[in-house]
Parts: C-alpha cells; structure tokens; sequence
C-alpha cells in the first residue's frame, strides 16, 4: 500500500511540474495590475515652429530632440523650459558628421569626457554617437564615433552604454539559425553583454500559434530608463509588458487591463490563419518611452491590425507605470500620437502627430497627485 501512496504522490508531483513547465511565460516574478478608470484629460499645448517635419521625438536633461525628414538639419533641439527651437544639425549623407537613414530608437549617454551624447541607430545597420555637447556649441553635428553592426537583425537592437563598455543587446523574435526553418525561432530576450554577459527572457517556449503570423505576438515597444539600469519592453497585441532590471538580473513580467492575456491569445488563435488573425487580432499598446521613475504607454482598447492603416479610428488613451508595474494613472488623449517623449528635468510629455505637429502636456502636478492616489 505504501509503495501505491508512494507512486500516486511521484505520479503528481510530475502532473505539476509539467503543468509548470506548460506556460509560455515564466518570469522571475509576475503580477497583474488593473488599469484605472480615465479621470483626466489631458490639455496638450501646440507649439509651433516653421519648417519642422519631424518623425521622433526623445527627451534628456533639459531638451527635446527631435529627428527630422529634413536633409539639410536631421536633429533639432527644443529648450524644454521655454519651448522654443534653439538649434537645427545634421546634413544627411554619409559622409564625416553627417547622417542618413535613422531609426526611430535613439537615446542618450555620456562619453568618457562626460558630454552628451545622443546614440542614433539607422538602418545600415550601425549607430552613430553625436557628440550633442559639442554640437550645440558648434551649431554643427559632431560625429564621436560610428558603431558599425555588420549582420545584425532588424527586429535587434544595440544599446550602447557607459561610453561603450557596457552593451545591451534586445532581441525581438529571431531565428537561432537558418531563418526559413521555424524550428529555429527564438522567443524574445534581452542580453547585457559586458565581461560577464548575462541574458534574460520571460517566455519558456514560443506561442503555439501557426508561424505566418507568430512574429505578431512578439512586436514590442521598448524604452530604456535615462541611467540605463532597467529596460522595459511593452507588447502591441497583448496586454504583457516585461521589465528588465539589468542591476540584479531580474525580469518582472507584468499583465495588465481585463483583456489581452496571453494564455487567452493563445487559446482563442490555436488553430487560426493568418486571415483570422490579422482581422482579429487586437493592437493594444503602441508607443513607449520611459524615465526614471514612470514609463508611459499609449493604449488602445479596439483596434485591430487591419485596422492599423486607418488613423482616424484610433482613439488613444495614456497609461503611467512605475518601474513597480503598478498603473498609476489613465489619462484621455485628444490627440492621435506617432512619437512620445518625456522630460524629467521639466515634467512634461511631448507628442508628435500624424501631421507633424508638435505638442506638450504639463504633467508636474498631476503625476505626484496620481502616484499618492495609487498609493493611499
């Protein structure tokens, strides 16, 4: 009789454990948070500037940069205390201190000497380091170094830190191997490539869903804090965001709103075309960007991605996190959003639209408000 207990209770114990190993997710800690009620709306100011085309918008000590489809000055500054365009650089071309092709993804760092830089990545692939310091004495674009990327994927990018020697390395999907056999497929990670690389990554397995359209489960948008110690990478087509502290190794996997969870995905898209899914399918999440104490999210509750191409059905709304990934706030845009910035020295959030039109929302009094009210 014992040896039958005995057998029974083995027989279980690995049920569990593979009913463990099942979940495609596994961080190293996950919670769920509810996304509060929209209290606010929040009052953009436009500010208006002539021959500005901008694409993105990023945002370190006291400015705003913009990167702009202008050939003659890719890069202009705007003075986030008083709003106004203090310096245009940056000729496009490839030659010595210019420019071309850049992505959307830039950030900032200091060199060795302790000047600003700002990092722009561009589709060569390779990331050049401007020298913004130095450019904004010179009102010319100094170009510190270029970090050529022979070889690296699109869906990768690299985040070069502490004046290059410490390197990030986010990996979206990718393929370990031959990129036409889907048994190479890779599920997302982030690696800190320093003397001792360290990787990370939330899933445990790939979502079981056909391979036409299972790269649409990985699309994310992703931001890294201005001290470059965590890294957060929030998904489009479910409510998952992951947050990568690159300090203690440590991946927090957070699932938010009522709907969008991936198991749910999963089961709902088992057996789903490609059809299915892209008339289905829901974008959530869109834009990202991040300081050192919140991370901001532009969020969609009915969007599809046959949808995606009609901006007139968007309709979104503002979610702040803490580095906790608890949601502190929701707040109602009246404004459709391609690009998002937030200045911590000056507390405001810059937007761009769909027509080039650049604006600023003064959060130095509401984000305090919110963060005690999340707090009591």
């Amino acid at each position: 009789m014992k040896i039958i207990y005995v057998t029974v209770l083995i027989g279980l114990l690995c049920t569990l454990c593979c009913c463990k190993n099942e979940g495609q997710y596994s961080p190293d800690e996950q919670k769920a948070t509810s996304i509060p009620e929209i209290k606010d709306t929040l009052s953009a100011k436009k500010l208006q500037y002539s021959d500005l085309l901008p694409q993105w918008a990023f945002c370190t000590e006291s400015y705003v940069v913009l990167i702009d489809r202008s050939d003659d000055a890719i890069i202009k500054v705007v003075d986030a205390h008083n709003d106004s365009l203090i310096s245009a650089f940056g000729t496009k071309g490839r030659g010595r201190n210019e420019l071309t092709h850049p992505c959307s993804d830039c950030y900032f760092d200091k060199n060795v000497k302790g000047e600003l830089c700002m990092l722009v990545p561009t589709s060569q692939p390779c990331t050049y380091v401007v020298n913004m310091s130095a450019s904004l004495a010179k009102g010319v674009c100094v170009v510190d170094t270029v970090y050529k990327e022979d070889g690296m994927s699109l869906s990768s990018r690299l985040f070069y830190l502490d004046g290059g020697k410490k390197n990030v390395l986010h990996k979206e999907m990718w393929f370990d191997g031959d990129a036409s056999d889907v048994n190479n497929v890779r599920t997302p990670e982030l690696m800190v490539l320093a003397d001792d690389s360290i990787r990370l990554s939330a899933f445990s397995r790939l979502i079981r869903v056909d391979q036409s359209f299972a790269h649409l489960m990985y699309r994310s948008t992703c931001a890294l804090n201005p001290i470059g110690t965590k890294f957060v990478e929030v998904y489009n087509t479910h409510n998952t965001m992951n947050i990568y502290d690159m300090v203690n190794n440590q991946v927090l996997g957070v699932q938010f709103g009522n709907e969008g969870n991936l198991d749910e995905i999963e089961g709902k898209y088992l057996n789903a075309s490609l059809e299915k899914a892209i008339k289905e399918l829901k974008i959530y999440n869109v834009l990202c960007c991040a300081s050192n104490d919140y991370i901001f999210v532009t969020h969609e509750d009915n969007i599809t991605i046959a949808d995606s191409e009609n901006r007139e059905k968007f309709s979104p709304s503002l979610l702040v996190f803490d580095w906790n990934g608890n949601c502190i706030a929701n707040f109602a845009l009246k404004e459709n959003l391609v690009s998002i910035a937030y200045n911590d020295v000056c507390k405001k959030l810059y937007g761009l639209d769909y027509n080039d039109n650049l604006y600023s929302y003064d959060m130095k009094d509401l984000l305090p408000l919110y963060k005690k009210k999340n707090r009591d």
